[in-house]
C-alpha cells in the first residue's frame, strides 16, 4: 500500500526549495554579472587596441567623433546635413575590431536601432553603417542610435578644432582613453548625435557636482574639477537610464576604463579624475597617478 505525502511534507518541501532558491539565486546574478564584465572588459581592450592600428594608419590620431564637419573650413569631411547619415568614430575604427558586436555590452539592456536601408551619407553616397544625423527633440531614435556602450575620451579629437596625437600624452598609462558609458550612437558630443559618445568625463549619480560644463578647467591648485559629472549634460532619456546605476557602476559599483597604453581595467568612479569645461583644445592637468580625461 503506498503512502502519499502529508500536508505537512509537501509544505516542508516546499519551505527547502524556496530557502535554496533564496541563497542561489543572488550566486547566480553575481556569476552572471561577473561574465558579463570579463566579456566588456575584453570589448574595452579591443577598442582600446583598435584606435592604436587606426593611430598606426592616420599619423598618430585617433579616429574623430564623426566624418562630416559643422565648421566650414580646414575640414576633410563634408558638412552635416540634417537628415542625412554620418558614420560615428566606432564606423571609422570598426575594420579593426571582430565585429559591431564589440561595441555594445552585454550588460547594456538598450537595444541598438538600426540606421533605415537606403541611407544616404553628407555627399550623397548610401551607407551601410552610421546614424542619422539630427536633433532628437522628443524622438528616442532616428536610426543607428544606442549601438554603442562605451565612449571615448573627447581630449583625443574634437572635429574641425583639434586632433590630439598619441605622443602629446605625457602619462598613456593614467590617461583613459575608452570608457563605460550610456548607450550612444559610437559618435561625438553633439545633441544631434543623439546621446554623446565622447566627452570630457565619465557618468556619476546626479548629486555628485560639479556638472560638466559648470566649473573652470584645470588649476592645479584646487581639487574642484576632478570629480566632475556628466549626468547633468545627457539628455532626458539618457538621464532616465542612468539615474539608479550610472554606467560608471555597471559591474557591482565598478567602470571599465581603456587607456593611452592598451591597458583596460575595471574601476570605481570615485578614482576617476575628469575635467570641466567643453575645450576646444586639449587640456592638460594629469599627474601620472589618478586615472583621468585630461592629457
Amino acid at each position: 500500500m503506498r503512502r502519499a505525502f502529508t500536508l505537512l511534507e509537501v509544505l516542508v518541501v516546499i519551505l527547502i526549495l524556496t530557502l535554496l532558491a533564496g541563497l542561489l539565486i543572488p550566486v547566480f546574478a553575481r556569476a552572471k554579472e561577473a561574465a558579463h564584465r570579463t566579456v566588456s572588459l575584453s570589448n574595452v581592450k579591443q577598442i582600446t587596441l583598435a584606435q592604436f592600428m587606426y593611430m598606426s594608419d592616420f599619423d598618430d590620431a585617433v579616429a574623430m567623433n564623426r566624418d562630416c564637419t559643422l565648421v566650414s573650413q580646414g575640414s576633410p569631411f563634408a558638412p552635416c546635413r540634417l537628415g542625412r547619415g554620418v558614420r560615428g568614430w566606432i564606423d571609422l575604427v570598426s575594420p579593426y575590431v571582430k565585429s559591431y558586436d564589440v561595441f555594445k555590452s552585454p550588460s547594456d539592456p538598450v537595444q541598438s536601432v538600426p540606421l533605415p536601408r537606403g541611407t544616404r551619407d553628407s555627399d550623397g553616397n548610401q551607407i551601410l553603417n552610421g546614424f542619422i544625423w539630427g536633433p532628437r527633440d522628443g524622438i528616442l531614435a532616428l536610426g543607428g542610435d544606442f549601438r554603442s556602450s562605451y565612449a571615448r575620451n573627447n581630449n583625443f579629437a574634437n572635429n574641425g578644432t583639434y586632433t590630439a596625437r598619441g605622443t602629446q600624452a605625457e602619462f598613456p598609462g593614467t590617461l583613459i582613453l575608452i570608457y563605460s558609458f550610456t548607450a550612444n550612437s559610437g559618435g561625438g558630443a553633439n545633441g544631434n548625435e543623439g546621446i554623446p559618445g565622447s566627452s570630457f568625463t565619465i557618468i556619476r549619480h546626479r548629486d555628485v557636482h560639479p556638472t560638466s560644463g559648470t566649473c573652470v578647467s584645470m588649476d592645479s591648485r584646487s581639487e574642484q574639477n576632478n570629480r566632475s559629472n556628466f549626468f547633468g549634460s545627457l539628455p532626458r532619456d539618457g538621464q532616465q537610464r542612468e539615474a539608479s546605476r550610472p554606467s560608471s557602476e555597471r559591474y557591482h559599483g565598478l567602470g571599465l576604463y581603456g587607456f593611452a597604453d592598451g591597458h583596460a581595467k575595471a574601476l570605481r568612479p570615485s578614482r576617476i579624475r575628469g575635467q570641466c569645461q567643453w575645450g576646444n583644445q586639449v587640456e592638460f592637468g594629469n599627474d601620472g597617478i589618478h586615472p583621468d580625461f585630461r592629457f
